[in-house]
């Protein structure tokens, strides 16, 4: 496992042979998931969402990710995300809304699956065929304030769409220039009375 380092261990950047199996592994298992939810991510050896994976096994899945693994690629993305100004300056944003920022979070560079994920309490997956130096910057946000509201999100039974809405809120409560909302199903929209009333009116006081 490579790894690096920001801001003191803040943010610790990981990428590995043995993590892109974990994730592809992972992929296959939630493929059900994901085609229920219109997600596309990203498989090894040109297989999709649409594809039949019920004969890809894991020694097939080794023999992929190794034709595949470039360890200059992710040196590269760990790079630059080492370099954005913008990671000092999320504590202070965080707190001023009211939502918690832990002291360190670790970000998995990946080729796989969606564009981003998240596990609590402090891992965050960013795959890297996203290069755009934007899409590096907005994701890792998102998935951060994804950890800083899971809690609230499980406690009241939240919709995943609802959830989706929710951190595209907070978003643009943080960083209104880069923000860019998603295109979710009409009941997403729902989470605007929860966000009007556990967020703006923090900001207003």
């Amino acid at each position: 496992m490579n790894t690096d380092f920001i801001n003191r261990r803040m943010i610790t950047i990981k990428y590995s042979k043995n993590f892109e199996l974990r994730r592809v592994f992972d992929t296959v298992h939630k493929i059900d998931w994901y085609r229920k939810m219109g997600y596309k991510p990203l498989l090894p050896g040109g297989f999709s969402v649409e594809s039949d994976l019920s004969e890809l096994k894991i020694p097939d899945i080794k023999k992929l990710i190794n034709k595949e693994y470039k360890k200059e690629d992710y040196k590269k993305v760990a790079f630059a995300i080492k370099n954005k100004s913008f990671i000092k300056s999320l504590p202070e944003k965080f707190e001023k809304i009211g939502l918690k920022y832990r002291k360190t979070y670790y970000i998995f560079l990946t080729k796989y699956g969606v564009g981003g994920s998240y596990k609590t309490p402090d891992k965050i997956i960013l795959n890297i065929n996203k290069k755009k130096s934007g899409f590096i910057i907005t994701t890792i946000i998102h998935e951060i304030i994804h950890l800083s509201i899971e809690g609230f999100i499980q406690k009241n039974k939240i919709s995943h769409w609802q959830k989706e809405r929710l951190v595209d809120l907070i978003m643009a409560e943080l960083f209104p220039k880069i923000a860019k909302p998603q295109k979710l199903p009409k009941e997403a929209y729902k989470a605007d009375k929860i966000f009007a009333k556990l967020f703006v009116d923090k900001t207003n006081r």
